[in-house]
């Protein structure tokens, strides 16, 4: 289930891609940071359900965490569900849950075995970034060694952004960065190159409905009862809603600075351009 492009159109953009004959105008295709570099790999397996999820950075990843959580160890939560919210990264470790967690999506088909389900979520590129630059460039801001020390230069991240992802490429390195891992393009995932085709891919929707509809369809597909469907669906409501509360004028407000940037606004195109021909969403007509 490809959420913005269908499966005909998917691999025609993959042929093109392989092949060298994708159309990239208004852009230079070798100005472009080349998708599918094998990045960064974090699946999260619930053996139970032969489910994996592949986390992609700002794409509920805290939040999918906790859900496999749940559905490994409802008891846990001791009826109070509330708590799903609550789960983070750490909470793996503390719970002994770390041997789930695969780095390479062969290991992870391994572990789960045949008939496995796989999804993943991407988010429109515009979006995505706004949302991670606002939280580790903007927040997190008295951190001088984020974001490349450029004190909320939303330029000058962009350009050193730009510069170590052709780094990364170029030397075919997998080291871990924390920026890199936050906001490299989202091909440069799950080892997307080899795998794309056997994902679910579901769309981060600013719509709190229409998301817990699509993971309602991924966890019953995969067979959770309903009752444990409903448990999640009413956790994503609740998260989402407050979370879209929080800080939307900020995001505005960078929109704006990014949109009147015409610099900037294009290298972030020139960054995230697969994302948008990849996933299916429209690139800008207004270049």
């Amino acid at each position: 289930m490809q959420i913005n492009i269908s499966a005909r159109k998917l691999n025609e953009t993959l042929e093109k891609i392989g092949n060298n004959s994708l159309d990239t105008g208004p852009f230079i295709t070798e100005h472009l940071v080349p998708p599918f570099h094998d990045y960064w790999s974090v699946h999260l397996t619930s053996p139970k359900y032969k489910l994996s999820s592949c986390m992609v950075e700002k794409t509920m990843t805290t939040l999918r965490t906790a859900i496999v959580v749940f559905l490994e160890n409802p008891d846990l939560f001791e009826n109070n569900y509330d708590n799903i919210t609550m789960t983070n990264h750490e909470t793996l470790t503390l719970l002994g849950y770390e041997h789930k967690v695969f780095l390479n999506y062969t290991r992870a088909k391994a572990s789960i075995g045949k008939n496995a389900t796989f999804f993943s979520i991407t988010r429109h590129p515009i979006d995505r970034f706004l949302s991670g630059y606002l939280d580790k460039c903007v927040a997190e801001a008295s951190k001088d060694y984020r974001c490349f020390g450029c004190n909320e230069d939303l330029k000058c991240f962009l350009d050193k952004l730009y510069e170590e992802l052709w780094k990364t490429y170029n030397s075919a390195s997998r080291e871990y960065d924390y920026d890199l891992a936050h906001f490299a393009p989202q091909t440069w995932y799950c080892d997307y190159r080899n795998n794309l085709r056997d994902f679910i891919i579901l769309d981060y929707k600013n719509d709190v409905n229409e998301v817990a509809v699509q993971l309602n369809g991924v966890y019953e597909k995969a067979g959770v009862p309903k009752k444990y469907r409903d448990i999640i669906a009413r956790a994503i409501r609740k998260r989402k809603s407050n979370k879209s509360q929080a800080g939307k004028l900020e995001r505005d407000k960078l929109e704006r600075h990014l949109l009147a940037d015409d610099s900037a606004f294009r290298r972030l195109l020139q960054i995230y351009f697969y994302d948008f021909v990849v996933f299916g969403y429209t690139l800008p007509t207004f270049l």
